[in-house]
């Protein structure tokens, strides 16, 4: 499957477990309105639900797509551990074990008190012993905070230069 072309190989098995899985997946995520906004028309929607697959430049674009998540997903299920995603939501508190900011702060610590502004990728946790991060967007609680922080930040990284100015 990996060195397989998935046009190429949903033209001779169209109703293969990967194209079912294709089938599922494009039914569910394109939705008719959009379909129609970018093309049209429903044909892509018709040929799928009768078990085909259409031959679009877009299809394949989401064919290859499609392959790429279906092979982790075949990475992650051939564990033993039971895989799972999770994603911070908006006003969360910040919580340095499952997330890191893409915020780059001095020390690369995150203040306290800061909150989840907006998520970015989401996190994985493979079993109890490995977690990768989500990723978020993340603010402070307040206004008194983010102007402290903003502070605090410029007189770390302030060049010498003007330090000097600033003393003597």
């Amino acid at each position: 499957m990996k060195a397989t072309d998935p046009v190429e190989l949903l033209s001779i098995f169209p109703t293969c477990g990967f194209g079912k899985f294709c089938s599922m997946k494009f039914l569910s995520l394109v939705h008719p309105k959009m379909e129609e906004s970018l093309f049209g028309h429903f044909e892509q929607r018709r040929v799928i639900s009768t078990g085909n697959h259409p031959r679009s430049e877009f299809y394949e674009e989401f064919l290859a797509m499609a392959k790429a998540v279906w092979l982790l997903h075949l990475l992650a299920f051939a564990f033993e551990l039971t895989p799972c995603h999770f994603q911070a939501t908006r006003g969360a508190e910040f919580h340095p074990l499952y997330m890191e900011s893409v915020i780059e702060f001095s020390g690369s610590w995150v203040p306290r008190h800061w909150i989840v502004g907006f998520p970015v990728t989401p996190g994985f946790k493979l079993g109890d012993c490995l977690t990768i991060k989500g990723e978020v967007h993340s603010k402070p609680k307040s206004t008194k905070q983010f102007v402290f922080c903003f502070w605090l930040n410029f007189a770390i990284h302030k060049p010498k230069a003007q330090k000097q100015k600033l003393t003597g």
